[in-house]
């Protein structure tokens, strides 16, 4: 039976923007049919058990006083529904319910009566409540005489006195002087040990949530972003924000540095969060007399760490091969590509000259160099002209159990004579650690079990949050995991391979590197498999100089016409393509361009017989569709992420959780001779599917 106390369903909230209108328009009555609809609460679901006391954190902006003034019935909701099971409902938040002309001590009284107190339990509860708001004579002097402290003070009171079953607090408990807020702190533990009290806390303070909280949400645009322990969320939200506030730091060289790591001259790291950040300008230093190099790289203990140049300090950044929970659980993406967990104990602040012995753990780490006297670091320096680290790690600790291998074996042991397997596998979003590695060590364990006839890629192989030296020793070390699975690549450019935030003026060195990456020049790809009567076509979807860089070009529709008109008769065509072609608009809202004319084309083709499946990636679900006649496949996010609680990424997702099988995502697509269904055998989180494409 649910003990819970509130149950909040697809809960909406919009209200209508003023702040484009005069005041003469406003009391004028005029058409204000223009004003812009603000959605302060986006689909919105919880459930509050009784006894927990649950913290939202989240930006200005982010819909949290909206949500809570719905529960407190200040707010009624657009759609969804709010059951507070008949509970009384107490909302402490500074401009709200009180009468600012009465006393607080007539405020006490309105306040009891409209929480459905009797009038004279509240009287005897009055002085109680006086004493514990420490306002002496003040309360009776009007509430607009008040300070925010002594509002907050007697708000929390009054609360805290009268005991209702849900108490909603809105930026209270840190107001006020230390005592008090220990006592407010006290009295709260109080009520939920003794007297089962549920509450809601929304506050800034990320502390007071870890220290107060039962549990907490993150809540971002209307919507939650995350949910779990205080101090789970705290440290995904604490993250969050310092990735908003660096922004994308400032490069100065991009170009590729010749054997080495090059340092990139001018940004720094930041000591609470391990950010990359653009250097602050010191007294006598110039800005690019500071560099680091870009992607952490591993180093073990013992390790010698030995300046090669006078004249140079260091410090180093230490990160743990671990995915930051908010790469996993929310929409959040690092500016840097990095995907590793910082460890601030196991880094080295202090700036150090000469040379140590790193006595600490094995780790991944970022050298911060300085030169001491304020010169700059030339153009084209790289990390190993200053400083040598010997018999350090090159990518962090080795891959743990292969959690892969219960539904590898399942699929090995499912194939009959005569299947042709193709691996297929979706937006990866390789950044640094160990997490790619694992994944090329599965796309090689089902090669050397299955001898799949090709592996196909839908695009997104990176974030893309690299600089071009970055980029390119990225998608060759990718290009050679892949390579040794032994046979045939095909790759569909998503919009992270070709968007490339860190391209500026070459953007054209980062398109060949991906073109490479590719093996192909052109924007699509064909596969004959005559055993199995079948043609693999891949389209890309993305182009970033076109103005609605979503979808497909003229003559690229003219390419895929012709690839299946001449195919064999009795040919199966299987196009791959990054983005879904079930609507105008990405499950984000782009505008995709042509995509009528892809579904025309497909459909007209099935219509007259063919045997068309399209298989896309993007979405990050796992999907099977008709539309317009057309089978239509989504593949699974092979990136581990879990957006549960968020949109648009939430049909068809499976939980992913580290250090299990279904950290990992990819599919085995088996083709047969004597069959059209089409069967998607899973490899990690998520089923297996079989989509029959005979009409």
């Amino acid at each position: 039976m649910s003990n819970s106390v509130i149950e909040i369903k697809d809960l909406s909230i919009n209200y209508r923007n003023l702040q484009h209108f005069s005041i003469q328009t406003i009391i004028g009555n005029r058409d204000l049919g223009g004003r812009e609809t603000i959605h302060a609460v986006r689909g919105v679901d919880l459930s509050v058990d009784r006894g927990e006391i649950v913290g939202i954190v989240g930006p200005n902006g982010a819909g949290k006083s909206t949500l809570l003034k719905a529960i407190a019935g200040i707010f009624q909701p657009d759609s969804g529904s709010i059951d507070t099971k008949g509970n009384r409902v107490s909302l402490m938040s500074l401009g709200v319910g009180f009468k600012w002309d009465l006393s607080g001590r007539d405020n006490i009284m309105i306040a009891g009566l409209l929480l459905r107190y009797p009038a004279q339990y509240i009287k005897e509860k009055t002085a109680d409540i006086i004493e514990f708001s420490e306002l002496g004579e003040a309360i009776d002097r009007p509430v607009r005489t008040y300070s925010d402290g002594m509002y907050a003070k007697l708000c929390f009171a009054i609360t805290a006195v009268l005991e209702t079953d849900i108490m909603l607090i809105d930026e209270l408990l840190s107001v006020g002087d230390e005592k008090f807020q220990k006592k407010s702190y006290d009295r709260i533990a109080s009520l939920v040990q003794k007297e089962n009290m549920t509450g809601i806390i929304v506050s800034h303070d990320l502390e007071l949530i870890r220290r107060m909280c039962t549990r907490a949400v993150w809540m971002n645009n209307g919507r939650f972003e995350a949910d779990g322990t205080p101090a789970e969320v705290t440290e995904m939200y604490a993250r969050r924000s310092a990735i908003e506030l660096f922004g994308r730091p400032k490069l100065y060289d991009t170009e590729p540095a010749a054997g080495g790591t090059v340092l990139f001259r001018g940004i720094d790291v930041d000591e609470n969060s391990g950010m990359l950040m653009n250097a602050e300008d010191r007294p006598g230093i110039s800005r690019l007399s500071i560099g680091t190099n870009w992607e952490p790289f591993g180093i073990k203990r013992g390790s010698e760490i030995t300046l090669l140049r006078d004249n140079v300090l260091f410090r180093v950044f230490a990160y743990r091969d671990s995915i930051p929970k908010e790469y996993i659980y929310t929409s959040t993406r690092p500016v840097d590509g990095n995907n590793t967990l910082y460890d601030r104990e196991l880094s080295t602040l202090r700036w150090t000259a000469g040379s140590c012995t790193w006595d600490k753990d094995d780790c991944l780490v970022r050298f911060v160099l300085r030169t001491a006297d304020g010169t700059e670091f030339e153009k084209r320096t790289v990390l190993e002209d200053l400083i040598k680290v010997e018999d350090n790690g090159t990518a962090g600790p080795e891959p743990s159990a292969k959690t892969w291998e219960e539904s590898l074996a399942a699929a090995e042991k499912s194939l009959k004579p005569g299947d042709v397997p193709v691996i297929v596998i979706a937006d990866t979003h390789v950044g640094s650690g160990g997490k790619w590695k694992k994944t090329a060590e599965m796309l090689s364990d089902i090669s050397s079990k299955m001898a799949p006839y090709a592996l196909i890629h839908l695009g997104d192989v990176t974030d893309g949050n690299y600089p071009l030296p970055v980029y390119v020793n990225k998608l060759k070390t990718i290009r050679s995991d892949l390579e040794k699975c032994g046979t045939r690549l095909m790759v569909c450019a998503g919009n992270h391979d070709l968007d490339l935030p860190y391209a500026g003026e070459h953007r054209e060195e980062f398109t060949k590197a991906f073109s490479s990456f590719c093996g192909r020049t052109e924007h699509s790809d064909c596969l004959d498999i005559e055993s199995c009567r079948t043609r693999l076509i891949t389209l890309d979807s993305y182009d970033p100089d076109n103005s609605v860089p979503y979808g497909y070009d003229n003559d690229q529709i003219e390419k895929l016409a012709q690839l299946i008109r001449t195919a064999p008769d009795d040919t199966r065509i299987i196009i791959f393509t990054h983005i879904s072609p079930e609507g105008d608009a990405t499950a984000w809202g782009e505008e995709i361009r042509n995509n009528d004319a892809l579904r025309e084309l497909a459909a007209r083709e099935i219509r007259s017989g063919r045997k068309i499946c399209i298989v896309h990636g993007h979405d990050h679900t796992d999907t099977v569709k008709t539309v317009n006649g057309i089978p239509v496949v989504g593949i699974g996010c092979s990136s581990m992420e879990d957006h549960k609680g968020t949109r648009p990424l939430t049909d068809g997702r499976f939980r992913r959780i580290p250090g299990t099988a279904s950290e990992e995502l990819a599919d085995i697509l088996v083709l047969r001779n004597d069959s059209d269904v089409l069967r998607f055998m899973r490899i990690g989180a998520g089923e297996n599917r079989d989509v029959d494409i005979d009409g």
